[in-house]
């Protein structure tokens, strides 16, 4: 019976300098998404601040709640 020898991928040697792209890469990666989220609040806080007050006491918003909400820095969640 012949044996045949398998490699895996994990078990390969990789050069020195992928480790730190890798890390790069994924900073890079979420640094990006960090910013999108941000972007997003901004873009829901300033469509809050455009609502009309009607339309808040339906969805069951206070006007006090709104200023908040639209005062508050983007960063914060």
């Amino acid at each position: 019976m012949q044996r045949y020898q398998t490699t895996s991928v994990s078990t390969r040697k990789t050069p020195a300098i992928v480790a730190p792209v890798l890390f790069l890469l994924d900073g890079i990666a979420a640094t990006l998404h960090l910013l999108e989220t941000w972007r997003r609040r901004h873009q829901s806080s300033m469509q809050l601040a455009r609502v009309e007050t009607r339309t808040l006491r339906d969805i069951g918003i206070s006007e006090s709640r709104r200023f908040v909400e639209v005062n508050k820095p983007f960063w914060q969640a």
